[in-house]
């Protein structure tokens, strides 16, 4: 997964000469970027309570690299031209960029996994849907074959997987969103309370609170996944 995400967005493939070369060299070039996302990822709460990468010294040398994805080089370039960023405001869009495709995306699909396990009839639906996806573009997925290849819209077309992925998230997502409070105000509540928020007071929503309220999902702690017998896909 990190293999498919990085190349996708950050690293371009090494040419297609000498296939056996290259794979090495791409498969250590992978190796080296996923060291270096370990770095990142390790140190990622203190840099967002305000830290300076500069003090974390493995994490600051993990910036460099060469061999950059078009997208990644598109947005230096146009960082440099068109943005007012500084140089670290312009590290940061790549760094939540990398978080974004990386360290959401993972677990995102170690869950969606685990419950298409637990659930044949799912598994059944989300692989039929895969392979006739698959079949249409001329493909085949082989332990040794080419890399896979889709477009946006047929990753669209992908109903069943796409509701048992945002299942999983429902079910295992756990994010919370920290704010600070601008100016004095009331804030009011569903339940007809209020609180006096101060200005400069913290706040933490924490939005799956919603994802197993019993008025919007009939059974909120049990998997709702599609089948090859959900007539609505």
């Amino acid at each position: 997964m990190f293999e498919s995400g990085y190349l996708t967005l950050f690293g371009k493939e090494l040419g297609r000469d000498k296939p056996q070369a290259r794979q090495a060299a791409q498969r250590a070039l992978v190796l080296n970027a996923l060291e270096n996302f370990k770095e990142f990822d390790k140190i990622f709460p203190a840099l967002v309570a305000g830290l300076p990468i500069h003090v974390f010294k493995s994490a600051h040398s993990a910036r460099e690299r060469e061999n950059v994805s078009d997208l990644v080089s598109m947005r230096m370039i146009l960082n440099d031209s068109l943005s007012t960023f500084n140089d670290i405001s312009k590290a940061r869009t790549h760094v939540a960029l990398l978080w974004a495709s990386q360290a959401n995306t993972l677990p995102a699909t170690f869950w969606s996994l685990f419950y298409l396990i637990r659930s044949p009839d799912a598994m059944k639906a989300a692989r039929e849907e895969v392979q006739k996806v698959l079949q249409s573009t001329g493909q085949q997925a082989e332990p040794n074959g080419p890399r896979l290849t889709l477009t946006r819209e047929e990753l669209d077309n992908m109903h069943v997987l796409d509701s048992v992925i945002k299942e999983a998230m429902r079910l295992s997502s756990a994010s919370m969103n920290v704010r600070v409070a601008k100016e004095n105000f009331l804030l009011h509540l569903d339940n007809q309370e209020a609180y006096h928020i101060r200005k400069d007071d913290v706040i933490a929503l924490y939005p799956p609170m919603l994802h197993f309220d019993p008025e919007i999902f009939e059974d909120p702690y049990v998997a709702s996944l599609p089948s090859t017998r959900s007539s609505s896909f």
